[in-house]
């Protein structure tokens, strides 16, 4: 008899951020530039951990005078940039329209706030993003609810950068969301017999949430779910060496996905071994998605040998 199992191993690694500053113009009056990257991509469009020049990140900035410190005396602050977008422009990431510069007063300071991207690409949808000095959660995303795709991302609050500042204004963004992805092998080779991958479905995630950047980044969830097939096509032949990443990534809400489950579909077929097409559904009791976190799920495929027992009937003449 022939039994068949997979099952999927995880491997956890936290994502990193790091900087790089553009300069800008040496002029009496000093516009506000921006500078951005990333260590660690988690999809095609954040390539070698450099932010991309052709996306763009919103920015909200507050002015203090008077050598006032934000943590004690934002709610005095005055508005400078009100989720304003910022695009790469002639070597420079500056406002996309519009011209923002540093006081000149060195009593003065600016404070940052950023998040990426300020559009869903492709689809010129805002990205429900909101910042308030009169509460305490920071930066917020408001219903937020994921595409799979969005990259979003968010900077701590940069506080107190004094001004006039003759360079690119660093920025730190960092993963608000889980990305995932699958690979597979087999857990020893089977000569003879082929294994072929067409579909793997995440099925049963929650979608959509409010996010808060303080006092530490959370995600309140709400109730909806869905399913995501970041892989169907025409198969990934699957041997004892993985088979590395298997179709696209999934950029998911952080969350418990005790309730979710993996379904991958795969066909048997060669020499000593019966023709079939396998579902097999993976619970994931237990796994909990973080934010800033990159989860690959490795699915092995096993198969069990066809053994006997045999026994002799004696017998008995009567």
């Amino acid at each position: 008899m022939k039994t068949i199992k997979t099952i999927a191993a995880l491997a956890a690694l936290a994502m990193v951020s790091c900087t790089k500053t553009d300069e800008v113009s040496n002029a009496s009056q000093i516009e506000i530039g921006f500078g951005a990257q990333m260590a660690k991509p988690t999809k095609a469009a954040i390539d070698n951990g450099i932010y991309p020049t052709t996306e763009k990140f919103g920015v909200f900035a507050y002015a203090l005078t008077n050598n006032k410190k934000w943590a004690s005396d934002k709610a005095s602050a005055a508005t400078l940039m009100n989720n304003v977008e910022i695009s790469y422009q002639s070597n420079v990431w500056k406002a996309t329209t519009g011209k923002y510069y540093w006081p000149n007063d060195p009593k003065s300071s600016v404070t940052f706030i950023a998040y990426s991207p300020k559009n869903f690409t492709g689809e010129e949808k805002p990205i429900p993003a909101s910042y308030s000095i009169a509460n305490s959660d920071g930066l917020t995303f408001t219903d937020f609810q994921t595409d799979a795709e969005t990259d979003l991302m968010y900077a701590d609050e940069m506080k107190d950068k004094l001004g006039p500042y003759q360079g690119g204004m660093n920025v730190t963004f960092k993963h608000a969301l889980t990305n995932i992805f699958f690979s597979a092998e087999t857990d020893q080779p089977y000569p003879g017999i082929t294994y072929t991958i067409k579909s793997i479905k995440l099925k049963d995630v929650f979608t959509k949430g409010t996010f808060k950047a303080l006092p530490t980044p959370t995600w309140a969830l709400a109730s909806s779910t869905d399913d995501f097939e970041p892989y169907s096509g025409s198969g990934v032949v699957v041997t004892s060496t993985n088979t590395g990443k298997i179709g696209a990534d999934l950029m998911m809400m952080p969350q418990d996905a005790s309730a979710a489950t993996i379904e991958v579909v795969y066909t048997i077929s060669g020499t000593n071994v019966a023709t079939e097409t396998v579902t097999s559904v993976l619970e994931l009791t237990g796994h909990r998605w973080e934010i800033n976190q990159r989860i690959e799920y490795v699915i092995l495929i096993e198969m069990s040998e066809i053994i006997y027992n045999p026994k002799v009937t004696i017998y008995i003449n009567v």
